[in-house]
């Protein structure tokens, strides 16, 4: 199982659990594949299919980055949905490390891999036109700051 994280309004964390065809039944009593959260502590999610059942768990030590998180504020992804090519925009160049993720987990794309950069425009194009369609998690990360989109293939 795989865990991603995306920061949210104030000091709110969204953690999303990646488990192909699960149920969830997080340690909050939650049942969706993401919750939310606001404070710090334990988290766990047992995730079932017809095949496995697999229980992890995250630790939340701090929220006080996510009230300071100032990547978010630079980024500009469109379209979103996206059928052919996404953009990314506000990147400063040579600085940022760019990973797509497919529903299970696997990178499938990263800044070494098929990426058309722009070095003078400080954007990035990614070609979905080879994806099936689906939920896809874009991370970006610069220094120590990290953000994670949701990108939808149609």
């Amino acid at each position: 199982m795989y865990f991603f994280y995306d920061t949210l309004m104030g000091n709110c964390l969204v953690i999303y659990a990646a488990f192909p065809g699960a149920d969830y039944l997080w340690s909050t009593g939650q049942s969706n594949s993401l919750i939310w959260v606001s404070d710090t502590g334990l988290y766990s999610v047992t995730a079932s299919n017809a095949c496995n059942s697999v229980v992890d768990s995250v630790v939340v030590l701090s929220l006080t980055d996510i009230q300071n998180f100032k990547l978010s504020d630079k980024i500009k992804i469109y379209p979103n949905p996206v059928k052919g090519e996404l953009v990314i925009e506000g990147l400063s160049v040579r600085n940022y490390e760019i990973t797509l993720w497919n529903s299970i987990g696997q990178a499938v794309v990263t800044t070494t891999q098929t990426l058309a950069w722009s070095e003078s425009l400080g954007f990035c194009v990614i070609d979905f036109s080879g994806f099936p369609k689906g939920i896809y998690l874009l991370g970006i990360r610069l220094g120590e700051e990290r953000k994670v989109y949701k990108v939808v293939r149609e």
